[in-house]
């Protein structure tokens, strides 16, 4: 897979309060609670049911064969990593951007983990997409993504809602076809 710098949601206060809801570059930038994002890849896996901020690294399975083999039925869930292109909005983020489209807009990589409560609100959106205007190329869409707060007797925390931002342009489509060698779905 691609690795490469992460982009993270901040779900508690850590040492940056000021970060909290916010998308987090790479551990290390706050980039606001709305990006504009191609995405270029979607691979979904299986890892196990661990409490939140316990520490304790989740087992991660590439399927349902695996997580019987595992023993682990009914202790897993489902999660999703989104290889994402983002749309830099400052001169410090483009200066990152590996793609720019015809009117020199930046854009710059990175991977996103969606878990279970996230996955309809992202995931569901493109794959539905998908079958619609994106017609099988997930490229060739921008979303409008956005953290909002939800809560349940649980607790709070903050969830991603993606929604469909327009076409893009057949240029920077190009590009990334290019670049990804057309492996943009597993």
């Amino acid at each position: 897979g691609q690795l490469g710098p992460r982009l993270g949601l901040l779900q508690e206060i850590e040492e940056h309060p000021e970060w909290l809801g916010k998308f987090i570059y790479d551990g290390s930038e706050s980039l606001g609670d709305a990006l504009t994002v191609i995405v270029t890849r979607m691979r979904k896996y299986y890892i196990e049911d661990t409490e939140f901020g316990s520490g304790v690294l989740p087992q991660r399975y590439g399927s349902m064969d695996e997580v019987r083999a595992a023993g682990q039925v009914g202790n897993v869930v489902d999660a999703v990593d989104m290889d994402v292109l983002i749309a830099s909005a400052t001169p410090e983020q483009y200066e990152r951007c590996t793609f720019t489209d015809a009117s020199d807009n930046g854009f710059f990589p990175a991977r996103i983990t969606v878990r279970s409560g996230n996955l309809s609100s992202f995931t569901g959106v493109v794959v539905r997409d998908l079958a619609g205007w994106l017609k099988g190329s997930m490229e060739t869409g921008f979303y409008a993504v956005k953290l909002v707060k939800k809560s349940n007797a649980k607790g709070s925390w903050y969830a991603i809602a993606a929604k469909a931002a327009g076409k893009v342009p057949a240029d920077l489509v190009t590009q990334i076809q290019l670049a990804y060698g057309g492996d943009v779905e597993e």
